[in-house]
């Protein structure tokens, strides 16, 4: 019984991350560019850490609405000539889309609204190259899930590291591959005779 169980959660630990990894491959070849507006973000969190927190203008103009929209839904958008994604409605399922509207998820996560990544994570040190950013390179299918390829400047240009870009300092010591010294034997004291 036991290796029965341990055989399930095996096969269930191989398949799962593969399948999650399948599904945003499949995200990423064979859907189509789009460019979602950053919003800006309060300097003093624009980067913590390794990563950059990211917020887009469909987001914000989700939380600036008088009616507050569902927690979770499709916004309509309507793409420019660049690929750059422009709001037109909330989504509403009784109202069919129109020619050259697409469909793109939305969420209320963290008490906030969310088109996209939250998130851009970076290499240690190299935050300053990404600190230009205006843009979010993402992949969009056609039932609006996204996954984010990278960060753009204004011009659209994806945003890297040069190829000479120095390699972040490590901060962990080098281990010690001798082994540790043996204990020194403990001496017992010598008992004294009893009287």
């Amino acid at each position: 019984m036991r290796s029965t169980l341990f055989w399930i959660a095996t096969a269930v630990v191989m398949v799962v991350p593969n399948f999650l990894i399948l599904q945003k491959e499949t995200l990423r070849s064979s859907s189509n560019t789009v460019f979602l507006e950053l919003a800006p973000v309060d300097p003093r969190s624009l980067m913590q850490g390794d990563y950059m927190i990211l917020s887009t203008t469909l987001a914000r103009r989700l939380q600036r609405m008088k009616k507050r929209p569902a927690r979770e839904g499709h916004l309509v958008i309507r793409l420019s000539q660049k690929k750059v994604a422009h709001f037109v409605r909330v989504h509403s399922p009784n109202k069919p889309l129109q020619a050259g509207e697409r469909l793109i998820v939305y969420k209320f996560r963290k008490n906030r609204f969310q088109v996209g990544a939250d998130a851009f994570f970076f290499q240690e040190g190299h935050g300053k190259y990404y600190s230009r950013a205006q843009y979010g390179e993402y992949r969009l299918d056609a039932s609006g899930k996204t996954l984010l390829i990278g960060l753009c400047d204004s011009k659209l240009r994806r945003l890297k590291p040069p190829k000479n870009a120095p390699k972040p300092r490590t901060t962990r010591q080098p281990t010690n591959l001798q082994r540790p010294p043996k204990p020194a034997a403990i001496k017992k004291a010598p008992t004294q005779p009893s009287r």
